[in-house]
Order: C-alpha cells, then sequence, then structure tokens
C-alpha cells in the first residue's frame, strides 16, 4: 500500500471551509526563500559525472512526479500552478547537478506509485517514507528524516498527549494512501493490549478534509507532519495543539525509482551528495524553514541496507 508521511488541508463543502483553505494555501506561499533551485539552469557541478540511464541522458529531463497538496514540501503557488516547495527545489538542484532539467507531473498521492511504474515519470519526490514493505516495489535515495505528532484543537477536550494510550476509544483521522493508516493500527494494538477501546478510525481523501473533521468535531484527533504546523497554526491563528507521537520511530523519506534501478539511483544519490557538498541542499531546506529535518548521511534503501542510519 502507498504510504505517506502526511498530508495538509482541503474541502468540507462550506464557504468556511473554502476560505480556511485559502488561508493556508496564503500562509504557506509566504515567507519562503527557497526557490533557488527551481526552474535553474543545468549546472552540471557532480564533480565525476555519474552515468545515467540513456533515456533520461537522451531527453536531457528529469520527469518528476509529485502530488502537490501539502505545504511546505510540494504545493501550487496560490492562484498559479506553478508547483514550489522544498521538495521540486531539492529535486531541481539534484538534476541540475547532473546536467538535467526537470519535469514536474502532478498525481494524486495514490497514483504516485502506479504512476512510477507506467513510465509517466522517472522519479517520485513527494514525501514517500522509505519502508521495507515498500522496497519490495521501488527503490530509495533517501534524503531527509521525518516523524509523526498528534494535533487537536487547541482545547484539548479529548485529553490528548503524546502517549497512544490517551487516544483510545477517541475518534481518529487518517488519509488513504498515507502512513497514518499504519499509525492507527499501531495504536489500536496498544490500546487493545492495554484492555482499552480501540480508537474510532475515519479515512479521508487527505489532511484538508481530515483537519476540516477536526475543525468542525467530527474527529478528536489526527496524525500530522510537523512540517506543515507552523502554517497550520499561522493559517488558523493558532486553532490547534499538537504532541510529538511516543513509539512511532524517526524515518527516512526518499526519492522513487522504479525498484533496483542502480543507475538512476546512483546518479541521483551523486547529484544529492553534490548539493550537500555545496551548502545548496541546507539552504534550501533552512529557506523552507525545514532544517531541522535534515539528513546529512544520504544513500539507497537505507530502512534495510542500513538501519543504524535511521535516527533514534
Amino acid at each position: 500500500m502507498l504510504t505517506r508521511t502526511s498530508r495538509m488541508v482541503r474541502r468540507t463543502g462550506a464557504v468556511g471551509s473554502a476560505l480556511v483553505l485559502a488561508l493556508i494555501l496564503s500562509a504557506c506561499s509566504g515567507g519562503n526563500a527557497a526557490n533557488e533551485s527551481t526552474n535553474s539552469t543545468p549546472t552540471g557541478t557532480v564533480q565525476s559525472p555519474a552515468a545515467l540511464p540513456d533515456d533520461i541522458g537522451k531527453r536531457g529531463t528529469l520527469r518528476v512526479g509529485i502530488a502537490p497538496d501539502f505545504a511546505p514540501a510540494e504545493f501550487y503557488k496560490p492562484g498559479t500552478k506553478e508547483i514550489v516547495g522544498y521538495d521540486p527545489d531539492l529535486i531541481t538542484a539534484i538534476a541540475g547537478a547532473l546536467g538535467l532539467r526537470t519535469e514536474f507531473v502532478p498525481v494524486g498521492y495514490d497514483g504516485l506509485i502506479p504512476g512510477l511504474q507506467a513510465d509517466r515519470f522517472d522519479v517520485v519526490m513527494s514525501g514517500l517514507t522509505d519502508t521495507a514493505e515498500r522496497q519490495k516495489v521501488v527503490s530509495f535515495v533517501d534524503y531527509m528524516k521525518h516523524y509523526q505528532v498528534f494535533v487537536v484543537l487547541a482545547d484539548n477536550k479529548a485529553g490528548v498527549s503524546g502517549d497512544m494510550l490517551t487516544v483510545c476509544g477517541k475518534r481518529l483521522a487518517t488519509e488513504n494512501g498515507s502512513t497514518t493508516v499504519d499509525y492507527a493500527k499501531t495504536v489500536a494494538d496498544k490500546c487493545r493490549a492495554a484492555g482499552r477501546a480501540e480508537p474510532v478510525v475515519t479515512t479521508f481523501a487527505d489532511q484538508t478534509a481530515s483537519t476540516l473533521a477536526l475543525r468542525s468535531d467530527r474527529v478528536d484527533v489526527a496524525f500530522r507532519s510537523p512540517l506543515a504546523v507552523p502554517e497550520l497554526q499561522k493559517a488558523t491563528d493558532n486553532a490547534f495543539r499538537t504532541f510529538k507521537v511516543d513509539g512511532i520511530p524517526t524515518v527516512l523519506l526518499g526519492i522513487a525509482t522504479i525498484k533496483d534501478d542502480t543507475v538512476l539511483l546512483d546518479a541521483l544519490l551523486a547529484g544529492l551528495k553534490s548539493i550537500q557538498a555545496d551548502g545548496k541542499y541546507h539552504r534550501i531546506m533552512s529557506g523552507w524553514g525545514v532544517s531541522d529535518v535534515e539528513f546529512d548521511k544520504p544513500g539507497i534503501n537505507l530502512a534495510t541496507t542500513d538501519p543504524s542510519a535511521v535516527p533514534a
């Protein structure tokens, strides 16, 4: 099953919900100084030119599958069809280091791996978690770390904390095609083992829908990426409160390729190391306000090849 780290906000059919979305998107577009690599001219700065798959080398363009619905990772700049965020900046910088341009192919999150397998694009750069299960169908170049928080309304009437047991019997939101579905199972297992009621889980299409359900008191708690919280709070006048989830480990996010495409994997890793060495990686991440999830030991399929590299 395709799983994502977490997504942001959308939909409910009411005018007020549409306004929430507009505010969130507007807030997410402001104050970020990171766009230095998007649409940049390829520099070919990898010290020893990396070999590229023949079709990509001849084309001169890296086709990138992306689900632009999660600021600040990847989202449409409000009022435009321009995809911005740290993920498009990073992959454009990596491609540029390899002498390539980027072409973004926007798809729904659950269409990312099927699109990769159907050759609609060469890579996926959209917050995919590197897991042993997913490595059965794709391979990864790991480029950043990630963890999870519980998000509740600021009054926290449900009494949630970072302890999973505080979610037992509560109404828990998950999003289709994301790791939140698996995390909810982990919570349910822990509640059951403690002799408590399992959470009542509702799976929404995306984080837009689940966040609006949280605001309208249709659920008590949801999982979120900490990356999304600052802009969400700005857009909603601090309507939420968060707690880092105990018992869900830090994970690595990776650039996905067709399984065992060693030529492309090695090239992407070389490009990533190049932009880390010249400081561009840090400038992009810090420009988008996410320097705390930088990962300085990139590698291929680290979830299985070197689990010790995954931060505790």
